[in-house]
């Protein structure tokens, strides 16, 4: 009933603010007026590559140790979890290649859009300068003063965490994993009111934003 109510005043502010133009808070970079319910082009969001090759075992898909030595398959440079990771990779370096650059893609993902979406109300934009939780490493935000005051249970980010990986899914699909660096935001060129006249619907329909509740 409470996650009920907060879900329709949560609702209820969002529009008004967009009514407002209230552009007070700024988040990565666009207005509060800019941040209302809707899709992201996941076809073309700017994700940076913060999560290096080398960074990542290719083989168990966690992070590498520093201290083990490094070796490269057609001029990308890995790095092993254990010392034994190496020659694991040789067995079937295209499929633990693609394997990692799919997995790093996903983390990469998440480290730049995980406050982008509330994770009480994961179909509401941020408008940012809102209460921010870290949970699992993960930081994450609030869309609004009311979600400010409701502290997500661990089912709430576990859900909103799904969430994110299935968009990040979808986003290497439509990017092909290519990385952006230097964008103001992840969203820079995202948003449904950049994509020219007659798109947004289309995109939408065809999969490639993400709208409300997927």
């Amino acid at each position: 009933m409470k996650r009920g109510i907060l879900l329709i005043t949560c609702c209820m502010v969002c529009s008004s603010m967009v009514a407002m133009g209230d552009d007070g808070g700024k988040q990565a970079g666009f207005s509060k007026e800019e941040a209302k319910p809707g899709g992201v082009d996941l076809a073309k969001v700017k994700i940076p590559e913060k999560q290096k090759s080398v960074d990542l075992c290719p083989v168990h898909l966690v992070p590498s140790d520093p201290s083990l030595p490094t070796w490269s398959y057609k001029g990308v440079t890995y790095r092993g979890e254990m010392a034994d990771c190496q020659k694991a990779f040789e067995k079937d370096p295209a499929g633990y290649a693609e394997k990692a650059r799919a997995q790093r893609w996903e983390n990469n993902f998440i480290a730049a859009m995980s406050t982008i979406w509330c994770p009480l109300m994961s179909d509401r934009l941020n408008p940012g300068g809102h209460k921010r939780w870290v949970h699992d490493g993960i930081t994450w935000e609030s869309c609004c003063q009311f979600c400010d005051e409701e502290e997500p249970t661990k089912d709430d980010f576990d859900k909103a965490l799904e969430l994110l990986k299935k968009r990040a899914r979808t986003s290497y699909k439509l990017t092909g994993g290519t990385y952006v660096e230097g964008a103001k935001s992840p969203l820079e060129g995202a948003m449904p009111w950049d994509a020219k006249p007659g798109a947004v619907q289309d995109a939408v329909e065809g999969g490639e934003f993400a709208p409300a509740g997927n």
